[in-house]
């Protein structure tokens, strides 16, 4: 019998996510909800941020992920069997791997994916403002004299 290569690709995607300095991500399956406190994405889906920062001693293996982290101050040890683990992402950019599970495929796991963060939620983003443009004029009839 061979093993599974889920536990393989999760560490592979993980593995890339924290090389470009990006928040690895991972929806687990989970009927009872939020069991652990990660962040719900929707009803039996639930994610996790699982970038060195967030947690500790963090292992992925052919029995599943374990790491230790804090929820609401509170440290937990969360343990999710790795046919539970759906999807690895990187929050930033939503790029990474679904399984599918249950005869589901990875189109209908993308539906219960947090959105990616927004401007302004994430790291930081720079842009290049030109104070070279000229000054807008009052629109013409405007009515005030």
């Amino acid at each position: 019998m061979t093993t599974s290569y889920r536990p393989y690709l999760v560490r592979a995607i993980y593995e890339w996510a924290v090389d470009n300095d990006l928040t690895p991500m991972l929806l687990a399956f989970e009927p009872g909800g939020a069991a652990a406190g990660g962040v719900a994405a929707k009803e039996q889906f639930t994610a996790y941020n699982i970038a060195p920062q967030a947690v500790r001693d963090l292992a992925i293996d052919a029995d599943g992920v374990r790491f230790l982290a804090r929820f609401q101050g509170v440290s937990k040890h969360v343990a999710i069997d790795i046919e539970r683990v759906v999807r690895i992402y990187c929050r930033e950019t939503d790029e990474g791997l679904s399984f599918s599970w249950d005869g589901q495929s990875p189109e209908m796991l993308d539906e219960a994916s947090p959105e990616p963060a927004k401007p302004g939620q994430g790291r930081p983003h720079l842009r290049l403002v030109s104070t070279d443009e000229p000054k807008s004029k009052k629109p013409e009839g405007s009515g005030q004299a």
